[in-house]
């Protein structure tokens, strides 16, 4: 064995072993409980919006171990979960932020205000303890499914609204 390969073979070893692991080092995620957001920096993994309002931020664990995923509403964390394997019941630990203080909370134990002005418009702020009309998980979850599915009004009636004034209607050119 050379000089060179006799001293550099385990300075090498070390710099790859270290370059390695360094990453996961710096990472604050411990393989459960929610990880740190950060805000106007973290895209929301369904509908890839930056997260802005902390306050209404949720995230997702599907298995222990496995990495967070980060979402900017209840809304978008529900409903990116409905198309994931196993769907919500599957979800390891689901979080949302607490709408008065940002800490956060076990999605399934907390309680949800309706008529916010939300991200994604989807209106629910979790809180910790139970408020006059707040909802639980299972009902916030009905609501944001109820939100998704609800057809227009058109498709109720069978028919489309009048064309605006002025117009002839059919795409034909006066």
């Amino acid at each position: 064995m050379n000089i060179v390969s006799r001293y550099w073979l385990p300075i090498g070893c070390v710099l790859a072993a270290v370059l390695i692991l360094l990453p996961g080092a710096c990472s604050d995620d411990q393989g459960q409980g929610p990880v740190a957001v950060k805000g106007d920096r973290d895209a929301c993994e369904y509908c890839r919006m930056m997260i802005s309002d902390l306050h209404f931020a949720a995230q997702v664990r599907l298995k222990p171990k496995e990495r967070v995923h980060k979402f900017d509403d209840l809304g978008c964390a529900l409903s990116w979960l409905d198309e994931q394997p196993g769907g919500i019941a599957g979800a390891a630990e689901i979080w949302v932020a607490d709408h008065h203080d940002g800490h956060w909370l076990d999605a399934r134990k907390a309680y949800y205000l309706t008529g916010k002005t939300t991200p994604m418009d989807y209106g629910l702020a979790a809180v910790a303890e139970p408020a006059l009309d707040s909802l639980s998980f299972s009902e916030a979850q009905q609501r944001v499914f109820a939100k998704q599915h609800r057809p227009h009004s058109s498709e109720i009636s069978g028919h489309h609204p009048p064309p605006p004034a002025g117009s002839t209607g059919g795409g034909d050119r006066p």
